[in-house]
């Protein structure tokens, strides 16, 4: 009766156990690439992630490489407002393209992005407003006419 107690009981935990282990696994493999990446390749490995669509990961590696640096710098934003943007997390895409338009007002790219993150939040005349300002900046732009 024992060893049929402990067959069942081997039975049941042995997968629970490799479960278990998988998440664990799993889990430090994504803090070793947090803590392993640092400035000087932190671009080039977002841009690896990207190409696979591993959001989460390269939002985590330059929200933590912002920390570290104690500095802002708008490659980083950019990068973190497209994440935030294909995760369908519109109010941070918002807020990363606004801090890059606070260091370069004048960035039609990111006017452009910025607008089309305002009308998916609903705000239409800031939206019209940064369409506006495209056209100030390139009179010939069509997608900004179209608007």
């Amino acid at each position: 009766m024992l060893k049929i107690y402990l067959l069942c009981l081997t039975c049941f935990l042995l997968p629970v156990c490799f479960l278990i282990t998988l998440e664990i696994y799993k889990t430090l493999k994504n803090h070793i690439v947090v803590y392993y990446s640092n400035n000087s390749n932190s671009l080039n490995s977002t841009q690896a992630y990207i190409r696979q669509k591993k959001w989460l990961t390269c939002i985590k590696i330059l929200e933590k490489n912002i920390a570290l640096q104690k500095k802002s710098t708008t490659k980083y934003y950019n990068i973190l407002g497209f994440c935030y943007y294909y995760i369908n997390e519109y109010q941070l895409s918002e807020y990363y393209y606004e801090q890059v338009l606070k260091q370069k007002p004048n960035n039609i790219s990111i006017l452009y992005k910025l607008a089309k993150v305002y009308l998916l939040n609903k705000k239409d005349k800031d939206a019209k407003n940064i369409y506006q300002k495209i056209l100030k900046l390139d009179k010939n732009n069509n997608i900004a006419k179209k608007k």
